[in-house]
């Protein structure tokens, strides 16, 4: 998402659907009514948590708001994007109308998996324990990030990010929306080819932006980050999950 918004025909928000400050929601809502996102020049700031509600919720937004945003934007940019994306979390909208609008709204998909799970599991225990889960290059690595976790623990939360990760897969496919999956390891392996493929589903200009600012939080193999790492490594192997190990 980072480096998609440093391409330079691409626009590419952070999450949008989230919770804003309830009193620019207020505010907004007060000045214009039921459309405001339509309205306000800070739309970008002030969409709701529930962009993507069901339609009989009061708080929901119509997919014809995302066409407003789109104008919106496209009225603001010099020059004009190619594309214009956002950031989703998957739990922002389970269970929720998503889908449907970005089949009804021609808004694609660009799914981003992390094949690791173990990694991803660690990686959240590590910002978890330090209070710090992103850094644009100027964070050094405390020493409260060494960890000595529950083997069972880890072994638990691996199967269920596998089992999240399997079935939002499986969902994303079957959504009917124009929909692309790529892999966090294949942007680490190459970026070139990896913005390649992004830029061609796409259909923009084939260019592979600026590498972020943001930094890896654990790069360290996992060896060095886990205190108990023979625990862990005997219990990951015992559930059948001996492909995470490095």
């Amino acid at each position: 998402m980072d480096e998609l918004n440093n391409h330079p025909r691409v626009i590419c928000h952070s999450e949008i659907v989230r919770p804003r400050p309830l009193d620019a929601v207020a505010a907004a809502f007060e000045k214009f009514g039921k459309d405001y996102p339509e309205k306000a020049n800070t739309i970008d700031r002030v969409l709701p948590y529930k962009l993507f509600a069901e339609e009989d919720d009061d708080t929901a937004i119509s997919p014809d708001s995302f066409g407003a945003y789109w104008q919106y934007i496209e009225s603001k940019a010099i020059p004009a994007p190619q594309a214009l994306g956002f950031k989703v979390l998957e739990a922002h909208v389970k269970n929720t109308a998503f889908p449907d609008l970005c089949r009804e709204s021609d808004v694609a998909i660009i799914h981003l998996v992390r094949r690791n799970v173990f990694r991803k599991v660690i990686s959240w225990m590590v910002a978890k324990q330090v209070g710090v889960y992103n850094s644009r290059g100027n964070y050094e690595p405390e020493a409260g990030r060494r960890l000595t976790p529950d083997p069972a623990d880890v072994v638990k939360r691996v199967r269920r990010m596998k089992t999240g990760n399997d079935s939002s897969e499986a969902e994303v496919a079957s959504s009917g929306a124009r929909s692309i999956t790529v892999y966090y390891e294949d942007w680490l392996a190459d970026r070139d080819a990896f913005f390649a493929r992004v830029c061609g589903f796409l259909g923009v200009d084939a260019v592979t932006p600026d590498q972020t600012t943001l930094i890896r939080m654990v790069p360290e193999p996992m060896e060095e980050l886990l205190g108990n790492y023979p625990a862990v490594a005997d219990a990951m192997r015992a559930a059948g999950f001996g492909e995470y190990l490095d």
